[in-house]
């Protein structure tokens, strides 16, 4: 299959018209795509859907006479051109140029549409470019230093050059290095004429110890002599061998190391990204007339940082918990207080200062809530609510699960009403449904979706999270916000009685609503009211999907209570469990289990149960790498084993 670099719509629509210099018609600018692009399928899809939104989006294209042309001028390359240039104060290459700009514009370099002969403020200096403005002051500079024999750094040499020729610094270029007369050598830090550095060397040489002629004349004869003279007293055919010999030993060296250089080069060469998207695609079954049309999901970092706003409000947020009494056990005062700003300084301040955050619930370690997500398996489509959100620390995990999937994924725009298919490099193929107008935007006027970007289709229209502790919502959304997710909906509500107002829905008294969702999932450790905990679960259930699963961790307490009432039966009707997961003892203290349960299709399945007990955070991993694969392979875990859905009862007890 041949792969081809991926340019975005955008770019191909400027490039065309930039380079015919002359209007051209809306159906020219079409075919050209169309030549281009081969998910493109009629003229009438590439004019209405590729070509005019880009035409009537940019300010710097204009209409004339039923024809487009570009105004360069306002063409975002030209506009930066010259500050780039100030900013260098150097002569550049035109491809140096080009990198410049792209890299001020925060685009690649492919993507850059620039003719520096029509920049109206440069001018070409030989085979480089700098502004019409500048002077080259080589030949005041040769003035300077011939009245400074030891020679100047360049910046007092640029001081004395326009203090002498009243030149403004801004406009004065050096340019020794390739001055071309070669009248200036550089040593160390300092710039000398030439004629200066020869005079200096040879005098140096002059006043070295006068050494007696050695020609033919043998080392013992000159042991009436000096130590010094005895030293480098040899012949002159033993002085060229040895001579010789070190050019050899360090053009050997040289080589060597060039060697050894090119096999690193090559050991870690460049990755093929478009080899790599075609791989993605063909293994999630994309056919090879498909594969055309998707793009390549641009790799982003996930970390954004904080507006003086949003800093200044977290840090008076944890100052009020500081001027708390002390409620906790945990680190020292004193290294909370000094620590930087981050999640886990949060976590610090909540168990030190907040009573409620170790006494109310179980407090969760990341590695067993990365343990659900991984069973779990959602992806940015998915629905997810989050009731008993508690610190947040659910919802960091399945942000960064998410993103993280995202990683060398593909895209592409759909020719029915979704706005675009995603395809996941673990075989995930999808459409998001939900209308997007931000990304739909993205996507036509750009041409290019990064994981960023769909991570916040899925903050801003799947996810959901409810903490009924008004202390630990701001907690949870600081947590999050610290930890690179931006704009989490996490909401301090009462899970059960105010679900419809999360929603900004009527509120009844049943407190039901029309929505259901593909995963639903939190912390149910209620440690002072197992009634509490039991009504969350119930509920928590009766929100699924049919196919969806529920991921929850509770106390053993609770189902002990649940079997002995008889109430297993009722809460799991026209469901199943799929994963009993005992974890090691939390705080001393609790007993705790991660309970997954599935909303089935077809009530009359047998499904197993996988159960395990994890003693650590190491066997947690662990665990979750052994239930990625299909039940046909060997798992390699003693503890890792299915049981029919009847053995729940003896899982409990």
């Amino acid at each position: 299959m041949v792969t081809k670099s991926v340019v975005s719509n955008v770019d191909l629509v400027r490039r065309f018209v930039f380079e015919k210099g002359e209007p051209v018609s809306v159906d020219e600018i079409a075919a050209a795509l169309r030549r281009e692009m081969s998910s493109i399928s009629s003229d009438e899809m590439a004019r209405e859907r590729y070509v005019l939104p880009v035409l009537k989006a940019q300010p710097y294209y204009r209409e004339r006479d039923g024809k487009w042309e570009i105004e360069r001028t306002k063409m975002p390359e030209y506009s930066v051109l010259e500050e780039v240039m100030r900013e260098e104060h150097r002569l550049l290459y035109e491809r140096e140029v080009r990198s410049k700009v792209a890299a001020r514009l925060g685009v690649k370099v492919m993507t850059v549409v620039l003719d520096l002969e029509q920049a109206p403020e440069l001018k070409q200096f030989g085979t480089r470019w700098g502004l019409k403005s500048w002077k080259v002051v080589n030949d005041e500079a040769a003035q300077i230093l011939d009245q400074h024999p030891g020679g100047l750094n360049e910046k007092d040499l640029a001081k004395h050059i326009s203090e002498r020729f009243s030149l403004d610094p801004a406009q004065a270029i050096l340019d020794l290095k390739r001055d071309a007369k070669k009248r200036f050598v550089a040593d160390r830090k300092l710039w000398l004429l030439k004629e200066h550095y020869d005079k200096s060397k040879s005098a140096a040489a002059d006043t070295g110890a006068a050494l007696p002629d050695l020609k033919g004349k043998a080392v013992d004869l000159l042991l009436e002599g000096s130590f010094l003279e005895a030293q480098t007293a040899r012949p002159e055919a033993a002085q060229k061998e040895t001579q010789e010999a070190k050019t050899k030993l360090k053009k050997a060296l040289k080589k060597q190391a060039q060697d050894i250089i090119d096999r690193r080069e090559d050991l870690g060469g460049k990755e093929d990204l478009a080899a790599k998207l075609s791989q993605v695609l063909s293994a999630a079954g994309v056919d090879e007339y498909e594969v055309t049309s998707f793009q390549r999901v641009e790799p982003a970092t996930k970390e954004r940082g904080l507006s003086t706003r949003e800093r200044d409000e977290i840090q008076q947020f944890i100052d009020q918990l500081l001027g708390e009494e002390t409620a906790g056990v945990g680190p020292s005062l004193q290294s909370v207080v000094n620590a930087p700003l981050s999640a886990r300084k949060m976590q610090d301040v909540l168990r030190l200062k907040y009573i409620s955050y170790t006494r109310d619930r179980a407090v969760i370690p990341n590695e067993y809530y990365r343990l659900l997500v991984e069973i779990l398996k959602p992806t940015i489509d998915s629905t997810f609510l989050n009731p008993s959100c508690f610190d947040g620390n659910l919802a960091v995990e399945l942000f960064s699960y998410l993103f993280d999937k995202l990683e060398g994924a593909a895209w592409a725009l759909p020719e029915d009403d979704g706005i675009l298919e995603i395809v996941q490099p673990d075989g995930a193929r999808y459409q998001l449904s939900s209308k997007d107008e931000s990304l739909a935007e993205t996507a036509l006027d750009k041409f290019m979706i990064s994981q960023v970007d769909l991570l916040n289709h899925f903050l801003n229209y799947k996810y959901t999270g409810i903490e009924p502790d008004k202390v630990l919502a701001r907690a949870a959304r600081v947590i999050t916000r610290l930890s690179g997710h931006e704009g989490a909906y996490i909401v301090s509500k009462d899970f059960l009685t105010e679900l419809p107002e999360v929603f900004s829905l009527p509120p009844n008294e049943d407190n039901e609503i029309p929505l259901r969702f593909d995963f639903v999932a939190g912390n149910l450790t209620f440690t002072q009211d197992a009634n509490l905990a039991a009504n969350y679960l119930d509920q928590s259930l009766r929100l699924l999907s049919t196919g969806g699963r529920c991921g929850v961790f509770v106390l053993s307490e609770l189902l002990v209570l649940l079997k002995e009432h008889q109430l297993i039966g009722e809460f799991l009707k026209n469901k199943a469990v799929t994963h009993f997961v005992r974890l090691p003892v939390l705080e001393g203290r609790h007993n705790v289990v991660l309970l997954v349960v599935e909303s089935m299709v077809d009530e009359t399945a047998e499904v197993p149960i996988i159960s395990a007990r994890v003693s650590d955070f190491k066997s947690a991993n662990t665990l979750a790498k052994a239930m990625e694969r299909t039940p046909e392979e060997e798992t390699g875990l003693e503890p890792f084993e299915r049981a029919e859905q009847h053995a729940l009862t003896l899982l409990i007890g």
